[in-house]
């Protein structure tokens, strides 16, 4: 061990067959697998196989091809006219098609299958809830109806299991079910009332059985069951199934894993009230990751049965007793732990496993050498949902902290101290980093390589492709939705096709890496999969990179990568991959909200970068044209600020044909250095004229006297001082601050009172207030920054800018241009207002400057690009010409993704 004791070996595995990393089987590998834990009598593990199976065949049976009914439930949240009809359109062919289809034999012997291998479901599940008997009987039914599964439903043997949250990225465990259950049986004591157990899936098909067969060992005699998946409506027989328990006075039961809004639970219950079901006979039973009090506001109004997370059956493994026992059996005959104590772990996500951490004092034998260990003791999941972790550590064994030990559940592993871990700015380990990144996502594919990617079957927000597929389809605005559908998803499932499958990390993000010395970096959490299903290689690497895109870090391991691979990581494919990764940690982390923008931000930069400016030397001494940057050279297209084709094809063409692109905006002098190192521009204006950047000496130039300094000092400090404000700490030369919840300016009285006797102008954003020193402005930091490039002041060629703010801007220019949606620029004096808005008005203003469209000409046009490039930048450019265009690419791409 890395703390100075040695590494004790693996327990050898119990039992059975070696520990599987991959979950994602489908169903032949699943019936196999279900016919031999049943002979093994590991009832746990069958129960969880069939329940992934029986789902399976569920889901094919509610199948929706073409995604009619989701788009429905889309556009019904409208209210114009357009998406209400569309939405009735939608629904009424979504109805039709899905029954004509279910007529069909095929669709007919799938169903019959299905019915009959519930009722194993259901064996299984009582033989967990309580095992008596039945093992002969199991074990038939399971190799009968494996064996007609190949007949019955073929089509099913592509489909993977879905993974359910509740014993996989939970810990909840068959004791947590049956602790609802009798809380169930003491409110409501009559065992006559019919009972309908409703799971709510994914996680309600494998804890509704469950939860039904505790309800019958409580005494309860007539207690049926169903699964509902969230909008997905329910079949001929399944309704039939809710009026007849309304009609016979049933009680429903729904079930379903530690709700977060609680839209699941609250949409399947609105579907049971559209058959008959009164909501008022409606039950939860709901465990909870907080208190009991902590019910999402959306279900108050529904009955509730709840388990608040310390009464979790997981709590009675966390304690020291329970510890100690297990620890000791990990570490050997001789192993005595003489004390143990719990100590304070900040739990990263609640979301996520429980995780607790303890210090063991250990002695070898009556005259061994006392030792000191650091045990983490963290959730892996549930049977066979654990399988990935000991499989992982038994891969990969230099570099994952030690594995004492996988048991019920949890992995016991070695603990490493905070002080090893790697910072991002450290650059002394910046290589070692690169390499160890590189060397462990090129191990994993070597040593845990997956027969196919099961992940192109998966949908329903759990992939990788999918979340890049939703990024992409916000350039569409409120026809997101249709945009995926139509073509986003299936090309964005070919750009990132993998020839190498294998099981990947997920969560490579340089704070998971420690370093010891001159050892490997070691990969702090490897044991468990990051929230969505991944079997590319790359996708690691980029994991590694987004946590700095642009910077030396990220250049270098997708360099080694490829130099490594010998393969080449297409430019849409690593942007692809940077932009879930950063989007995964900012929802584990919505405080963070301001820094994963600007993460998101580089990402988006370096891939315009590799597209169109890698290539550039810019002029050194050509004319000047200097542009605004937000609504001007970028936009926030998919929901944070970048470049637009237009856009990249503009500042090409004018760097290419001699001109120096300025860029002069009220963003931070970090923010301007970024652009100006990605984009080739000469230099740029930050904060309003408060700073500068020379690009080509690299050097920051500060515009603001001390007596303006000293006023910003003492505003800073006034706005940190109010409740609900937020305060940029990026900014130096100007103050951007916003209210809070959410992100919105400052009210104008409050402004106001900030800036009491200080010599400052206020400029409201969209989302942010902005507080400058009087003195400057964008024009005097032309000024000094074109002194600092040519040795004198003088007017520039051109500018663009769009708002009242750019006029100093404007004024100082020979050719003066705004787009056509700046109406506060429709009267200033010689501003030549463009035909097109935002960056298309930019196009139009170099086409202008150049006699020519930007690439219109073999000098400024760019190379050639992938296939897969060219789609994305298609997408980034729905919006560049309105809805017209919109309508048209989203056409385009629906072509080419039929190709």
């Amino acid at each position: 061990m890395y703390a100075g004791t040695a590494r004790a070996p693996l327990p050898a595995p119990s039992a059975g067959p070696p520990p599987q990393p991959e979950l994602l089987n489908g169903v032949p590998v699943l019936t196999s697998r279900l016919v031999a834990e049943v002979a093994r009598r590991s009832w746990l593990n069958a129960y969880l196989v069939a329940v992934g199976i029986n789902q399976i065949a569920e889901d094919a049976l509610h199948d929706d091809p073409f995604e009619l009914r989701r788009s429905a439930r889309y556009l019904d949240s409208g209210r114009r006219p357009l998406p209400v009809a569309a939405a009735v359109a939608a629904r009424a062919v979504a109805g039709p098609s899905a029954a004509a289809s279910r007529q069909r034999p095929s669709w007919r012997r799938v169903r019959d299958w299905q019915r009959e291998f519930a009722t194993l479901v259901e064996l299984l599940a009582g033989l967990v809830a309580g095992p008596a008997g039945g093992a002969p009987d199991a074990e038939m039914r399971a190799a009968t109806l494996t064996a007609e599964l190949a007949v019955s439903a073929p089509r099913l043997d592509d489909e993977p299991l879905r993974i359910p949250a509740c014993f996989a990225r939970f810990d909840q465990r068959p004791a947590d079910v049956r602790l609802l259950v009798q809380r169930f049986a003491h409110r409501f004591p009559d065992r006559r009332t019919p009972l309908l157990v409703v799971g709510v899936r994914t996680s309600g098909s494998y804890l509704a059985p469950l939860a039904s067969a505790y309800l019958r060992s409580e005494g309860y005699a007539d207690v049926r069951m169903l699964t509902v998946r969230p909008g997905s409506p329910l079949l001929q027989h399944e309704r039939g199934t809710v009026r007849r328990a309304t009609r016979d006075g049933a009680r429903f039961a729904i079930v379903d894993d530690p709700p977060a809004s609680g839209a699941s639970v609250a949409r399947v219950a609105r579907e049971l009230r559209r058959h008959g079901a009164d909501h008022r006979r409606f039950v939860l039973l709901l465990p909870l990751l907080g208190s009991a009090e902590q019910v999402p506001i959306r279900l108050r109004d529904l009955d509730a049965i709840v388990l608040p997370a310390a009464r979790w059956s997981v709590e009675a493994e966390l304690t020291c007793a329970a510890v100690r026992s297990r620890m000791e059996r990990f570490l050997g005959p001789d192993a005595r732990v003489s004390s143990i104590e719990r100590r304070p772990l900040h739990r990263r996500d609640e979301r996520s496993h429980h995780r607790t951490l303890f210090r063991l004092h250990v002695r070898h034998g009556a005259a061994g050498k006392a030792e000191v260990h650091d045990v983490l003791v963290e959730g892996v999941g549930l049977g066979c949902f654990a399988e990935p972790a000991a499989a992982i550590a038994a891969a990969l064994p230099e570099y994952v902290p030690h594995l004492y030990g996988v048991e019920d559940g949890l992995v016991y592993r070695e603990w490493l101290p905070e002080h090893r871990r790697v910072r991002a700015e450290d650059g002394a380990v910046e290589d070692a980093l690169a390499d160890a990144v590189v060397s462990y996502a090129l191990a994993r594919r070597g040593r845990l390589p997956v027969e196919r990617d099961a992940t192109t079957y998966l949908s329903g927000g759990e992939t990788v492709w999918e979340a890049a597929s939703t990024t992409l389809a916000r350039a569409f605005g409120r026809g997101w939705p249709f945009a995926r559908r139509l073509a986003l998803d299936r090309l964005v499932q070919a750009a990132l096709r993998v020839d190498q499958p294998s099981v990947v990390d997920g969560h490579t993000g340089l704070s998971g890496w420690f370093l010891f010395g001159t050892e490997r970096p070691i990969k702090a959490d490897p044991f468990t999969p990051g929230p969505l299903a991944c079997r590319d290689a790359a996708f690691d690497v980029a994991g590694a990179a987004a946590s700095a895109p642009g910077s030396r870090l990220a250049r270098r391991v997708r360099r080694s990568f490829e130099r490594a691979t010998g393969e080449e990581v297409e430019p849409s494919r690593w942007l692809l991959y940077q932009l879930v990764q950063i989007e995964q940690r900012l929802k584990a982390c919505p405080e963070e909200r301001r820094a994963a923008t600007r993460l998101l931000a580089q990402a988006l930069e370096g891939f315009f970068e590799e597209l169109f400016f890698a290539d550039l030397t810019p002029s050194a001494n050509g004319p000047l044209c200097a542009l605004d940057l937000d609504g001007v050279l970028e936009t926030e297209v998919l929901g944070f600020p970048g470049l637009t084709p237009s856009a990249a094809l503009a500042v090409r063409a004018l760097t290419v044909h001699g001109y120096r692109p300025l860029i002069a905006t009220g963003r931070s002098s970090g923010e301007v250095e970024e652009r100006c190192r990605a984009y080739r521009l000469a230099g740029g204006v930050a904060e309003y004229g408060g700073a500068a950047f020379d690009a080509r000496s690299h050097a920051h130039l500060a515009l603001v006297s001390e007596a303006g300094q000293a006023d910003l000092a003492r505003l800073r400090v006034a706005l940190l001082g109010l409740a609900a404000v937020e305060v940029d700490p990026d900014y130096r030369f100007a103050v951007r601050a916003w209210q809070t919840p959410g992100r919105r300016p400052l009210d104008a009285a409050v402004a106001a009172a900030a800036v009491s006797g200080a010599a400052v102008r206020v400029v409201q954003g969209d989302a942010q207030t902005d507080f400058v020193p009087a003195e400057v402005d964008k024009a005097r930091a032309i000024n000094a920054l074109v002194t600092q490039l040519d040795g004198q002041p003088g007017p520039i060629a051109a500018a663009v800018g769009d708002t009242a703010v750019d006029l100093p801007m404007l004024a100082m220019a020979e050719r003066r241009y705004a787009p056509a949606h700046a109406a506060a620029l429709r009267a200033a004096p010689g501003v030549e207002i463009l035909r097109r808005p935002y960056q298309a008005g930019l196009a139009l203003a170099a086409a202008e400057l150049l006699g020519h469209r930007p690439g219109g000409c073999d000098a400024c046009r760019p190379r050639r690009h992938s296939r897969e490039s060219a789609l994305v930048l298609t997408v980034l450019g729905a919006q560049e010409r309105g809805l017209h265009t919109m309508l048209r690419q989203a056409v385009r791409l629906r072509i080419e993704s039929l190709r």
